[in-house]
């Protein structure tokens, strides 16, 4: 049933974004449409809920009316962190762009109330799906998969998971991996100290909003 699970997870939601991201890749800087609902994302977002509902309960830790405020804190300061690592690697792509003159994709900003009120929660949902498919599920499903069958490196599904995440966003070239790379490294270990995918999506929601306010803010 694991087993099965797994190779469904990656045939429908693994490999697609895969493989429609390498179509579009062509090495050049792009403009990218701003985040909004659609039904593959709602789809997606379910797919991520069922499968969090399913296995949370083995890979995470509910949180607990004795969690102290200071372990809160102590969690959030590493939620802070993992924010502060993906405005740093995004920054040294766009400036490896910049001085390379490669460029890196551009942003488009939502118009209107309304358009921003449905780019947050399509910012808030898509960060969900990629913190329960790339840094709960797969990881710690492979992990499970390969220990059953011997003596296998930690780093390697750890490394499965980071690497998907950054093939599926192959569409925004080669700075666009590269920062993917570090992005789902840094969200990964969040998940791994904070055993909670919430210390993730948050820090990973409020960067791509404040991406998206950065596009505005220069007229994207």
């Amino acid at each position: 049933m694991q087993k099965a699970e797994l190779a469904l997870v990656i045939a429908l939601l693994v490999i697609p974004p895969i493989v429609s991201g390498a179509g579009r890749a062509d090495g050049s800087a792009g403009t990218l449409p701003a985040p909004a609902f659609s039904a593959r994302l709602v789809a997606l977002t379910t797919a991520a809920a069922l499968l969090y509902a399913r296995h949370r309960n083995v890979h995470l830790i509910r949180f607990q009316s004795r969690w102290t405020a200071m372990r809160i804190a102590v969690l959030s300061g590493v939620s802070l962190a993992a924010f502060g690592a993906l405005c740093v690697s995004s920054a040294l792509a766009a400036l490896a762009g910049h001085l390379s003159g490669a460029g890196s994709a551009r942003l488009s900003a939502p118009c209107g109330i309304a358009g921003w009120l449905g780019a947050a929660g399509a910012v808030i949902c898509a960060a969900f799906y990629e913190e329960v498919l790339y840094r709960m599920y797969l990881p710690e499903e492979l992990k499970s998969l390969l220990s059953s069958g011997g003596k296998i490196p930690a780093m390697v599904p750890e490394c499965a998971g980071v690497l998907l995440f950054a093939a599926a966003h192959s569409y925004q070239g080669a700075l666009g991996v590269a920062n993917a790379l570090v992005c789902g490294a840094a969200l990964r270990r969040t998940i791994a100290a904070t055993r909670s995918i919430w210390f993730a999506l948050v820090p990973h929601a409020a960067y791509n909003m404040m991406a998206l306010a950065a596009a505005a803010a220069l007229g994207g």
